[in-house]
């Protein structure tokens, strides 16, 4: 269910950008790999059903965001969240990667 005060995911961009001036974090050389493994590392955690509902928004898939779940995340997840966006910009993984790794991570957070 969505309300006025959520965030679309072009919104909770805008807004990861504004807190990652402040939070400097290393790249992942495999940031779509290390997110599945993070959601499988602890699929209860908030922050894996957060990774999980943003890996659905990049598939293609209706997710809506709250302002506040940006300000939750630490630098390391912020500059992760980007790299993704940035992978899905350009392109270099295909459309059926990225519904493969939502549905796992679905998957992982539903059996937990």
């Amino acid at each position: 269910m969505t309300t006025a005060d959520d965030l679309s995911l072009a919104q909770f961009e805008q807004e990861l950008s504004r807190f990652a001036h402040s939070r400097k974090s290393e790249p992942k050389d495999d940031a779509l790999g290390h997110v599945i493994g993070l959601v499988k590392e602890n699929p209860s955690h908030a922050r894996s059903r957060l990774l999980a509902r943003i890996l659905s928004a990049l598939s293609g898939m209706q997710a809506s965001f709250r302002p506040a779940e940006v300000g939750s995340l630490d630098s390391s997840t912020i500059g992760l969240v980007q790299q993704l966006i940035v992978l899905r910009r350009t392109g270099t993984v295909k459309p059926e990667t990225w519904t493969s790794a939502a549905d796992t991570t679905r998957m992982l957070i539903d059996a937990a």
